[in-house]
């Protein structure tokens, strides 16, 4: 199963840059390539294409850029959003089952204990 959302994906990213966009119309393309993980030049060429399919429009000189998401853009994103939000609980959904089955499994090993380590954030 191809994951869109699980990584810096380029859905991910879309996702992220209309986000920032819609919270602050006049953020910087150095603040949304930090907030998407890509450098300015790419979050031009995101924005370039936002723009050629409608989804914002942009206003302003290059010093002082404003950003605004059309419907269309509204409605991309929230497809978008929506898309996220199925995948992660997709994604939660089988780590239960799996985890399921494997505290099944250990059970029925007559397994007395059971220590749960995490590494990482």
């Amino acid at each position: 199963m191809y994951m869109e959302f699980t990584h810096y994906t380029s859905k991910m990213r879309e996702l992220i840059i209309l986000m920032e966009i819609e919270k602050n119309s006049t953020i910087t393309q150095n603040s949304l390539a930090k907030a998407a993980e890509l450098v300015p030049s790419m979050v031009n060429t995101y924005i370039k294409r936002f723009v050629e399919e409608q989804y914002m429009k942009k206003s302003g000189n290059n010093r002082n850029t404003s950003y605004f998401l059309t419907q269309k853009g509204f409605d991309y994103k929230n497809y978008l959003l929506i898309s996220y939000l199925s995948e992660t609980m997709d994604n939660l959904l089988n780590i239960e089952r799996y985890m399921k089955e494997l505290l099944h499994n250990m059970i029925d090993l007559d397994n007395k204990k059971i220590i749960l380590y995490g590494a990482g954030k």
